[in-house]
């Protein structure tokens, strides 16, 4: 005789079963993550500027919304001496970011990071970008960039207020892909 099957053990089964979808649906995904990559890395902090204190830990440079709106103009030559980097996803790329900016977002660096490599090594200056607030997402693409793909750290700027200060401050914005 069969013993009678408990709900906690078709639990068990099922979630067992999605777990099995999930993975498999992600590895098949074109734009499935990396379950073997650190996400959120912790980048080492070395006595950070007090003046440039916020409530972001990081090391990178920090580039006001001043500065980022005069440096603006010049990410549209094709030189590249001014990179404007957007970490946010693909979508909120295309309904709008600052213009001139180039996609790169955090989570599939991967796909954008090899195109963009020698603009960024041959750059004076790359602001990187992402909401704004308490969004992460620039610091860890500075991180990877640095560490990962060695970009000069130097080179590097954060813009902490983001896509939302831009956006607050009623400029110019493109849509649509890649400048």
């Amino acid at each position: 005789m069969k013993p009678p099957r408990t709900i906690l053990g078709e639990t068990v089964i099922l979630a067992a079963c999605i777990l099995a979808l999930a993975l498999v649906a992600n590895a098949l995904h074109p734009k499935g993550l990396d379950l073997g990559k650190n996400y959120f890395p912790h980048p080492p902090v070395s006595d950070p500027d007090p003046e440039q204190a916020t409530g972001l830990q990081h090391d990178f440079h920090i580039m006001d919304f001043d500065t980022v709106q005069a440096w603006q103009p010049y990410a549209k030559d094709k030189d590249g001496g001014v990179v404007i980097l957007d970490a946010r996803g693909e979508k909120d790329y295309v309904e709008g970011h600052i213009p001139g900016a180039r996609l790169c977002h955090h989570y599939h660096q991967e796909l954008y990071v090899p195109d963009l490599l020698d603009l960024m090594n041959n750059a004076d200056t790359i602001i990187i970008y992402c909401n704004g607030g308490n969004c992460e997402d620039s610091i860890q693409l500075a991180t990877d960039l640095v560490y990962t793909h060695g970009v000069a750290k130097d080179a590097l700027a954060i813009f902490e207020g983001g896509w939302e200060q831009w956006i607050d401050a009623g400029l110019d914005v493109q849509t649509g892909d890649q400048p």
